[in-house]
């Protein structure tokens, strides 16, 4: 999960650099962690992360038609990791 929120970082910084296509790259990388961790994760946290990877989602559809709402999307991502991150 702490590598995850790192990616999460990364796409934070390319938005606002408007480096779109290495954002999507990177939410890509971020989803398929996602599914990893869904493979070895309770039934509580698999309902958390499906969470997760529906903001995810929304965000990378928001990137080309509203660049703001994908930011807020990643930061609601990134504060949701980090209360998960406290949680463990």
């Amino acid at each position: 999960m702490a590598s995850i929120r790192g990616h999460i970082l990364k796409v934070k910084v390319d938005l606002v650099a408007k480096n779109i296509g290495s954002a999507k790259n990177e939410l890509s990388l971020i989803d398929e962690a996602f599914e990893k961790a869904k493979t070895s994760a309770s039934d509580e946290n698999k309902r958390i992360i499906e969470e997760l990877q529906v903001t995810l989602r929304k965000a990378r559809a928001d990137i080309d038609i509203d660049l703001p709402a994908a930011i807020n999307r990643i930061d609601l991502l990134w504060h949701e990791m980090s209360k998960l991150l406290r949680k463990a």
